[in-house]
């Protein structure tokens, strides 16, 4: 959303099993956590390593530092208890060299909170003074799972925010079996049927616009419609451009 948190851990996983068709070459999950920092907050999943974090290599890139320390550590702190219901997913890359877009993403929506000391730890050991990240790439069309769309605003339509964000929202309007407007078929020849029959005549009405559409309610007594079995009485007409 804009905003770049303090840390965060990418925890690769290599896919064993997957869709049919999936496993033709190797392909990875990452589980992504964020930190912030807190001035009053620790994280008990880095207390476990901190202070035996190894020290930048002084030769090249390739060369590596490794740690005395072996463990055990109980990874399930890292999530801890926060809702694993509630994370972003989508497809990706490699965040360091070579790239490859062999990632399946599942980034945690909440932060952990870390300390400042344990923040400068960690910068002290990766050692980059500008930092060890990757600026956000174009999405390119891709499509980001897990945030449910918040709106107030009927239109333009969005089934899924009409089933749970909108003013009058409903699951059935995403889930329902007999949903209006339909595609109504051309018809060449019309059936022969009993006709409707319109008690329509002069009304007071309310003119009004309520936000999604231009209305007129009625007022005192309504006009009725009648079919060959059922009566209705005429409550308002409103209005959609284009048609629906």
């Amino acid at each position: 959303g804009g905003k770049q948190m303090d840390m965060v851990a990418h925890c690769v996983h290599e896919q064993t099993a997957g869709p049919v068709g999936s496993m033709t070459s190797p392909r990875f999950g990452v589980f992504g956590v964020f930190f912030e920092v807190s001035s009053t907050d620790s994280d008990s999943f880095l207390a476990q390593f901190e202070d035996h974090l190894p020290a930048t290599p002084s030769g090249t890139a390739a060369d590596m530092v490794t740690s005395s320390f072996a463990g055990p550590m109980d990874f399930s702190q890292l999530f801890g208890s926060t809702p694993v219901t509630q994370y972003y997913s989508y497809n990706g890359s490699l965040t360091t060299p070579p790239c490859s877009e062999v990632v399946d993403w599942y980034v945690m929506m909440h932060p952990r909170k870390m300390s400042e000391a344990q923040l400068r730890k960690f910068q002290a050991a990766i050692g980059i003074q500008v930092g060890n990240y990757r600026p956000p790439q174009e999405l390119n069309g891709r499509v980001i799972e897990g945030c449910r769309i918040v709106a107030t605003s009927w239109y333009p339509y969005d089934a899924e925010a009409w089933a749970n964000s909108v003013p009058g929202s409903s699951d059935i309007c995403q889930d329902g079996h007999m949903q209006s407007p339909i595609d109504l078929p051309a018809c060449t020849v019309p059936a022969v049927r009993p006709p409707l029959k319109l008690t329509w005549g002069k009304h007071e009405v309310i003119l009004k616009n309520n936000g999604h559409t231009v209305q007129l309610d009625i007022v005192g007594t309504p006009g009725k419609l009648f079919n060959s079995d059922s009566e209705y009485k005429l409550l308002q007409c409103h209005f959609h451009w284009g048609s629906e």
